[in-house]
């Protein structure tokens, strides 16, 4: 059951007074876990979380009165990331929302609180980590804007809980000078009007192509586009049989929204969906992008096996 209210979600730090409720929602969270059968948290200790209230480095929801979500953070980690100096990120771990309360949108206000958060303190990035086979959570923060940047196994150490210990967990990060970006899927979450906008008057590939020839493009792909409020900004297709193959097309940055990433955003969620990683070929073509495609394993086609037949003019014959 989701629930809905007019009151601002504010984000404070948790107070010793709330320890009880806190461990209230941990285990909520932990049954949970174990119900989806997937690997779950340990029990925590109250004194572990104690500590961290007393750091500051422990937060909550509230909504009339009661906590609805709670998260700690960290300033540095060695054994994770490697970092030890503590400038690089904010750190999020253990996030748990009350079970009414899930599918309100509570992590897309954490996610705007540690960029400013970052921000603050001159920090580049913010990041997070989960179980590596979680592919639900690792989809919800690729398209909540997070890049996945790696999968590793983590040694025992004793600045870990033990609960970390060789397991596999996939690491994401989030450019504070992307915080404001959000990736969504599906063509039915398309902008056609700004898509066919672009390719029709400022693309070098398809000038003058008519909307319906693009909604009939639409239709057809699996379709990406990344998000600055209500507004998209970006956008590519993989025109795919899910099976062996994949064309990547219409490649665009609205250009106010360029030099942030945002095709490398698009490029890093598409790359990471485990049916993409199964394709046998993906191909493309580009006049100017080369160097981008390259650092996704991009090369020259074999032109001995390569043919074409253009027909530019019919892009614009369909009204």
């Amino acid at each position: 059951m989701n629930i809905q209210t007019n009151v601002e979600h504010v984000i404070t730090p948790s107070q010793e007074i709330d320890l009880k409720e806190i461990m209230q929602l941990y285990q909520a969270a932990i049954t949970y876990q174990k119900e989806k059968g997937a690997v779950h948290w340990p029990e925590f200790e109250e004194n572990s979380v104690l500590q961290e209230i007393r750091e500051g480095k422990h937060y909550k929801i509230e909504n009339l009165g009661s906590i609805i979500c709670i998260f700690s953070i960290v300033y540095d980690e060695p054994v994770i990331w490697g970092d030890t100096e503590g400038a690089e990120a904010v750190y999020l771990h253990r996030m748990a929302a009350h079970p009414e309360y899930r599918g309100n949108s509570l992590f897309r206000k954490i996610k705007e609180w540690m960029i400013a958060h970052a921000q603050a303190g001159s920090r580049p990035f913010a990041r997070l980590d989960t179980w590596a086979g979680s592919a639900s959570l690792i989809n919800y923060y690729q398209q909540s804007g997070f890049t996945k940047v790696d999968e590793r196994i983590v040694p025992p150490s004793p600045s870990l809980q033990a609960h970390y210990w060789n397991q596999r967990i996939a690491l994401f990060e989030l450019s504070v000078e992307q915080g404001n970006y959000y990736i969504k899927t599906g063509r039915e979450n398309m902008d056609l009007e700004t898509i066919h906008q672009f390719l029709s008057n400022e693309s070098y590939w398809s000038p003058g192509i008519s909307k319906k020839n693009v909604q009939m493009a639409l239709a057809n792909s699996f379709c990406i586009g990344v998000f600055a409020g209500a507004e998209q900004v970006a956008f590519m297709r993989l025109i795919t049989d899910y099976t062996s193959f994949g064309y990547l097309a219409d490649v665009f940055v609205i250009e106010t929204h360029r030099k942030k990433g945002l095709s490398k955003l698009m490029l890093n969620y598409l790359m990471n969906l485990e049916w993409v990683k199964n394709l046998r070929r993906m191909m493309l073509a580009t006049k100017d992008a080369h160097k981008l495609y390259t650092q996704y394993q991009f090369g020259p086609a074999d032109h001995h096996l390569v043919m074409e037949k253009v027909q530019p003019k019919l892009l614009q014959e369909v009204h």
